[in-house]
């Protein structure tokens, strides 16, 4: 397998710990949303527990990439963070909300600037020069040694 370069690999271990961020969000926000019933739709719920696994295996495979250095690892670490970046535009375009009877006010939900600045970078700008740093790493043999020796 091909290794990636150092600056890859230490930021890989920091994408490891915002997935590891974003699993315990996810589950405190499980937890707070409870089970499907009258006011939580089945299918908000598994969406939701669908963002929980693919940010768990994202910080798992980013942790491996950051620990080996395998420049596929880290690939498909960034390659989940950005299937849980569409997942969260699922969820945010409110197809699993549950019908509702009062009458909303028209037009659109405003989202502060700040918000959708840090959503662009943690989801999509951060992955895909992680994505660029360890594809353009040295192409050779990835080894355990850390050169601590």
């Amino acid at each position: 397998m091909s290794s990636s370069s150092l600056w890859a690999r230490v930021f890989s271990g920091l994408g490891a710990s915002v997935a590891a961020v974003l699993v315990l969000v996810y589950s405190f926000l499980l937890l707070v949303e409870g089970m499907p019933d009258e006011e939580v739709s089945a299918g908000s719920h598994a969406l939701l527990v669908t963002k929980l696994v693919v940010a768990g295996l994202a910080g798992v495979a980013l942790l491996v990439g950051a620990v080996s250095g395998w420049r596929w690892a880290v690939l498909g670490g960034c390659l989940l963070f950005a299937a849980d970046f569409a997942l969260w535009l699922v969820w945010y375009s409110g197809v699993f909300r549950l019908p509702s009877y009062e009458h909303p006010e028209p037009g659109p939900v405003a989202q502060p600037p700040v918000f959708w600045l840090v959503l662009v970078t943690v989801w999509g700008v951060f992955p895909g020069l992680l994505a660029a740093l360890a594809w353009r790493g040295p192409h050779k043999k990835a080894s355990p040694d850390l050169g601590l020796t």
